[in-house]
Order: C-alpha cells, then sequence, then structure tokens
C-alpha cells in the first residue's frame, strides 16, 4: 500500500463515522411552557420492548442552565420515553424556567448508557409584556 491509498482508506473511515447519526430528535425546538411531543428516531437500533425508555435533557457545556419547572436540581434531567416500535421512541420534556440551548439523548438500558448528544432548543411560545398585547411566536 502506498501512501495515497492509506490516506484514502483513513478519510474514507472518517467520513464514514461522521455521517453516522444514532438518533434524529424531531421537532428540535421545545416550547419552555412544556406540551412538546418529541419523536426520536434510533437509526440502526432496535429499541427494546420493555419500559426502561428514558430520554435526557443536558445544558451545553460552559453555559448557564435553564432550569426546569419541578425538579430541584437544575442541570441534567430525566424523564421517561414510551416505545412506539421497533425504532421509534416518543418523549414530553417538561417545562423549563427559560429558554436556551440544551442536548438531547436517550437511554434504552435504564439510564446505563445513552444514545445521541442532539442539539434542541427551549424557546418561548408565548411572552408577555407590561402594556402590550401577548405574542405568539412563530416557528
Amino acid at each position: 500500500m502506498n501512501v495515497l491509498t492509506i490516506i484514502t482508506t483513513i478519510s474514507a473511515m472518517v467520513t464514514a463515522v461522521t455521517a453516522t447519526k444514532t438518533i434524529t430528535v424531531n421537532p428540535t425546538l421545545f416550547a419552555t411552557e412544556g406540551g412538546t411531543k418529541v419523536i426520536v428516531e434510533l437509526n440502526n437500533i432496535n429499541t427494546p420492548t420493555n419500559n426502561n425508555i428514558w430520554c435526557r435533557i443536558t445544558p451545553p457545556k460552559g453555559g448557564t442552565t435553564f432550569g426546569v419547572k419541578g425538579y430541584r436540581i437544575r442541570g441534567i434531567v430525566d424523564f421517561p420515553g414510551i416505545v412506539m416500535n421497533n425504532n421509534t421512541i416518543t418523549c414530553n420534556p417538561p417545562q423549563a424556567i427559560s429558554n436556551g440551548p440544551a442536548y438531547f439523548s436517550v437511554s434504552i438500558d435504564n439510564k446505563t448508557s445513552w444514545i445521541g448528544n442532539e442539539q434542541v432548543t427551549y424557546i418561548n411560545l408565548f411572552e408577555v409584556a407590561v402594556d402590550k398585547r401577548p405574542y405568539v411566536t412563530e416557528t
């Protein structure tokens, strides 16, 4: 093998690894008010049929936590997921006390390991300003 063949082979391997996403999250905008139903597609991973499915919201590194209503600890928040079929689960992220970026991952083995690290964002769907009419955010 010559150097060009080795470089081409390594380049193809790196491209294959970086192009693979383990999960797909839809939508990626979550309402701070709650009520967002998230559909998670598990790519090339079969979901077990048990109820040990969990979803997780993690604040970005170096960022401030957005906090979640009803939880005493700010930061990482785990909440249950529901199996829809072999490679699809749904989750309902909890309310947040403010908007901002976060990362979303899932566990299919009762929180032993986590899959994915997809960027999501909490947004305010409804804002109220004193002496002004309410404004509904357009997405």
